[in-house]
């Protein structure tokens, strides 16, 4: 499918027509084995994708649009591809700021320091089990470069990283909270 030279409205009824013939096929098919609802919902994560960098371009976001609705569960995939590496300017520096840029995969500035997440990715936790989850890049002017992976511990990662960036712990409450428990934590190994 053509999709250069389209407009931002054109890419948006692209999208949200490619969804719909998604969940159509998801109907007719209803589980028996096919590979048609596979090939449109190929076809409509690619269209969501093309949106997604074209309102990039734009300055735009199509989750403003009546017509986000009919992406229905593929607007994760119109997210995600918009998100990633979308550029941030940070104010104010926190860790609640930075566990929010890396959650959504941005790319956020603050003064000469960039803050860089990965797209989602295998990798191992503190266990050295599998996870799920971005590597973080850290960079600054002067040659810096830190990558953090603290895979399951959002929180944590925020926290070290706003240390690296900033000399010393955020003082006061930060607004995170505790990650949550590792399964290992619990006590449940032998289940």
């Amino acid at each position: 499918m053509q999709r250069k030279n389209l407009s931002y409205f054109e890419l948006l009824v692209t999208a949200a027509f490619a969804c719909a013939r998604h969940r159509q096929m998801l109907n007719l098919y209803n589980g028996r084995t096919s590979p048609e609802p596979d090939r449109a919902g190929g076809v409509a994560v690619s269209s969501l994708r093309a949106l997604a960098a074209e309102c990039k371009a734009q300055g735009r976001d199509a989750r403003t649009s009546p017509l986000h609705e009919s992406f229905g569960p593929l607007a994760v995939h119109y997210a995600e591809a918009y998100e990633q590496w979308r550029p941030i300017e940070c104010k104010e520096l926190t860790p609640k700021a930075i566990f929010e840029a890396v959650s959504k995969g941005n790319k956020l500035t603050w003064g000469e320091w960039t803050i860089k997440a990965s797209r989602r990715q295998e990798m191992t936790d503190g266990y050295g089990l599998p996870a799920w989850d971005r590597m973080v890049t850290v960079t600054n002017d002067a040659g810096f470069k830190m990558v953090v992976e603290y895979a399951s511990q959002p929180f944590f990662r925020a926290r070290e990283i706003y240390k690296a960036v900033t000399g010393s712990a955020f003082s006061g409450d930060d607004g995170l909270g505790l990650d949550e428990p590792h399964y290992y934590d619990l006590g449940n190994e032998g289940e």
